[in-house]
């Protein structure tokens, strides 16, 4: 008898874990390239398909966790929403190069609005969404940003990267940067190999466009002695006559690809 009900016992357990295990399927680890993660504010998992990484931001997602710089502020608080890769930290002094490939998958309906903070073209054309973003460890300490909208398509520091017919095929960015606080920074941004921007003999280290609503406060100098670089959707929250709201992503979702990444110290020649 006590065989019978061990047995019995034995196939019950058996079941409620085959069950549970249909019910509750373990999450896909997904492989990143060599030193990139799951960004800490990132609300949505980014996912691998072959050598492709799509970003995927729907409707109401944003990330609760708190920054962790004591302000006790978060995404979710301040009505912005991001899905993103982090490629982790680089001292002041370091030159890198970052290079990726990105298109646009689907859903892009964000235009440019006229910004009248906006440096230095006040009231000229601005951005929430971005695709790549570059900043200090510092509180708001955005430095560059590769921004994203279907009035300019990609730009970088105001450049055109590629227009908007252009934002459904591959698309190569690359910045080659010394990060640095003194004469000796240079930065150059490059598209399809064909350069946008690029300067020499200045600090890197200073966001060139420095506005209130560029993360960045006007007037106070800042020297990040850690520089980070992430990758995938960064979208702020937006003000439509006065009132702040969270970014106005379509129903069916806004998705970006991106592939072959190289993100490497380098020698500038």
């Amino acid at each position: 008898m006590s065989g019978s009900i061990s047995r019995a016992l034995a196939l019950l357990f058996l079941s409620l874990s085959f069950s549970f295990a249909l019910a509750a399927p373990q999450a896909e680890a997904q492989r990143y390239p060599a030193g990139m993660k799951e960004g800490r504010n990132s609300a949505r998992t980014p996912q691998v398909a072959g050598e492709v990484i799509r970003f995927t931001l729907m409707p109401g997602d944003c990330q609760a966790r708190s920054y962790g710089d004591g302000r006790g502020e978060s995404d979710c608080g301040n009505l912005n929403a991001k899905s993103y890769l982090s490629a982790g930290e680089v001292k002041s002094g370091a030159t890198m190069l970052y290079a990726f490939e990105v298109r646009v998958a689907g859903g892009l309906t964000h235009a440019a609005f006229h910004n009248p903070r906006a440096v230095p073209f006040t009231g000229g054309p601005d951005s929430r969404l971005a695709v790549a973003l570059w900043q200090g460890e510092l509180i708001k300490n955005h430095l560059v940003s590769l921004e994203l909208d279907r009035t300019r398509g990609l730009t970088f520091l105001g450049r055109s990267c590629a227009g908007p017919g252009q934002l459904g095929g591959w698309t190569r960015f690359e910045l080659l940067v010394r990060w640095s606080a003194g004469a000796d920074g240079v930065m150059q941004a490059r598209c399809n190999g064909r350069t946008i921007y690029a300067v020499s003999g200045q600090p890197t280290d200073q966001n060139p466009h420095c506005h209130e609503a560029n993360h960045c406060e006007p007037g106070k100098v800042k020297h990040p002695r850690r520089i980070n670089a992430g990758f995938g959707l960064f979208f702020d929250k937006e003000v439509v006559n006065g009132r702040p709201m969270r970014p106005r992503i379509p129903p069916s979702g806004l998705s970006v690809d991106m592939r072959n990444f190289k993100i490497a110290k380098a020698r500038l020649k």
